[in-house]
Formats: C-alpha cells, structure tokens, sequence
C-alpha cells in the first residue's frame, strides 16, 4: 500500500514524511454519521451543524466581501 498525498484532483502530490501517517489518521479521519434504523440518509447537510454554519457564513455578504479581499 502506497502511502502518498494527492491534490483535490486526486493527482499525486508527494510521499508521507516520517511521522505524518499517525497525525493524519489522528486528526483527520473524517466518521460519517451513520444512519438509525429505517433512516433514509440524505448527503444535502441540512442535519449537519458544521455544514449548516458554513453556509450561514458564505451568504453572510460582510465576511463574503473580506474573503474576496483576501483572495486578490
């Protein structure tokens, strides 16, 4: 099993340096929350806090407007 980075592309990036495997697997790791019994699971994240903060934030046009500025 190879153990390498990839870009958002899915292309390769680099090779883990020594130590990084443990961080990342520490911090990282991303547990879906797994649906109850008889639970239809919808992807859309209207029952995910973090996702539904988010999107507060992008619509907010004050914070919108800085990160624009940011980015130029």
């Amino acid at each position: 099993m190879k153990r390498v980075i990839c870009k958002y592309d899915h292309s390769f990036l680099r090779e883990l340096h020594v130590g990084e495997e443990e961080w990342i697997v520490q911090k990282c790791r991303y547990n879906a929350r797994k649906p109850k019994e008889g639970e239809t699971t919808v992807l859309d994240g209207s029952s995910d806090k973090i996702v539904q903060e988010m999107i507060k934030l992008n619509q907010n046009p004050a914070l919108r407007e800085a990160r624009e500025k940011g980015l130029k």
